[in-house]
C-alpha cells in the first residue's frame, strides 16, 4: 500500500513539473527544415549571430535572453557556398503589467 501511495505521489510531482516546464518554455525563432543548410546568420538583435543549424537544416534559436523590445530580425540560411538572400521577421518581446483589480472576495 505505501509503495502505491508513493508511485501515485511521484507520477503527480512528474506530471505537475512536465506542465509547469511547458508552460514556461522559452521563445525559439524556428523555420522549416532546408537540405543543404549548414547554418544560419540573424541579424537585429546586436551583433549578427551565426551558428549551426539542426541536424535536419532547420532553424531553432532561443529568444530567452533577447530584452524587452521590438525587434525586425533578418535571417540568411548558408552552406559552404555562401548564403541565401534574408528573410526578415518582426516581434516584439513584452512582459506582462501589473496586475489590476486586486482584492479580497468572498467567492
Amino acid at each position: 500500500m505505501f509503495r502505491k501511495v508513493i508511485l501515485t505521489a511521484l507520477i503527480l510531482a512528474a506530471f505537475t513539473l512536465l506542465i509547469v516546464a511547458k508552460s514556461n518554455a522559452a521563445p525559439f525563432l524556428v523555420c522549416d527544415p532546408q537540405s543543404g543548410v549548414a547554418g544560419y546568420e540573424i541579424t537585429g538583435l546586436g551583433e549578427p549571430v551565426s551558428f549551426v543549424a539542426q541536424a535536419d537544416g532547420s532553424l531553432k534559436y532561443d529568444l530567452a535572453s533577447v530584452p524587452n523590445g521590438t525587434y525586425t530580425l533578418t535571417v540568411a540560411a548558408c552552406n559552404v557556398w555562401g548564403c541565401s538572400s534574408t528573410a526578415p521577421f518582426g516581434f516584439s518581446k513584452q512582459t506582462p503589467s501589473a496586475p489590476a483589480g486586486l482584492r479580497i472576495a468572498t467567492e
